[in-house]
């Protein structure tokens, strides 16, 4: 596997304190690179899950494309347990909770892997080629994919026409309200753990002559992130790829793409 763990925190207990111990493991990734720097080339520091006999937990691993940065993977384990072991989780959460933080918290940070590895991939987009019954020739239908073990509780879909009329820094709740007079903003609402929807998005193969894109911004845990999905000039033109979970067909993948 392309992650190494470095660890978690000891602020809660799986599954019951789930949301806290990934709030907490936000601000840890913070300490951890302030401390180690950011990670080498073709490396990335973000949040895992873990398989263990009690289940599913959340920590902070270490993604690299090629070599194991094995030296600063070692300065983060070592800098994410002098955090763990001074911070008062107890005393921080009392404090947390009374001035509703975790609700107003963002996160923009989405981790892009290589279409080579798209199994370890958080979302991502899949066109396949289909024809329905209403299609009088082949169309090309979307479908985001949630490839995490934590559900989606609300994604909505901005087209870039819309996309130019949102304010920097717009919550899911303002995005909500724009779409009650925006017709083109679609909602989607409980995409499962390894689920996916279809989204509105069809396209004729005359369209991949030029660039696409699609906005999406979801709420999961409470925490609002945002994602950008760019499909370049002639994207159909790329080499099929065959191991899309649950759609489970031939399609081509599109990954988040980062600014």
């Amino acid at each position: 596997m392309p992650w190494e763990s470095i660890g978690s925190i000891s602020s809660g207990n799986m599954p019951h304190d789930e949301a806290w111990i990934v709030w907490g493991l936000h601000i840890a990734k913070k300490y951890v690179e302030l401390v180690c720097g950011k990670p080498p080339e073709g490396s990335s520091l973000d949040i895992m899950w873990e398989d263990s006999d009690l289940g599913n937990y959340p920590a902070l691993g270490v993604w690299f494309e090629f070599n194991q940065p094995s030296e600063y993977i070692n300065h983060c384990e070592n800098a994410l347990h002098v955090f763990d072991a001074s911070v008062s989780w107890s005393d921080l959460k009392s404090h947390i909770e009374g001035k509703n933080f975790i609700d107003k918290k963002k996160d923009h940070y989405i981790h892009r892997n290589k279409t080579t590895d798209i199994k370890n991939a958080e979302y991502f987009i899949v066109l396949c080629e289909e024809q329905r019954k209403q299609d009088s020739v082949p169309m090309y239908y979307g479908y985001f994919i949630n490839n995490t073990l934590m559900p989606i509780d609300i994604m909505l879909e901005i087209p870039p026409a819309t996309f130019t009329k949102i304010k920097l820094g717009s919550t899911i709740n303002d995005l909500i309200n724009i779409s009650l007079k925006e017709k083109s903003i679609n909602l989607y609402e409980n995409i499962p753990p390894r689920g996916y929807v279809e989204l509105n998005m069809i396209y004729f193969e005359w369209e991949f002559d030029f660039s696409n894109t699609r906005h999406l911004f979801l709420q999961t845990l409470k925490v609002e992130k945002y994602i950008n999905f760019y499909m370049g000039k002639y994207f159909i033109s790329q080499k099929k790829i065959d191991c899309i979970p649950i759609v489970n067909r031939d399609g081509y993948v599109c990954l988040p793409t980062l600014f």
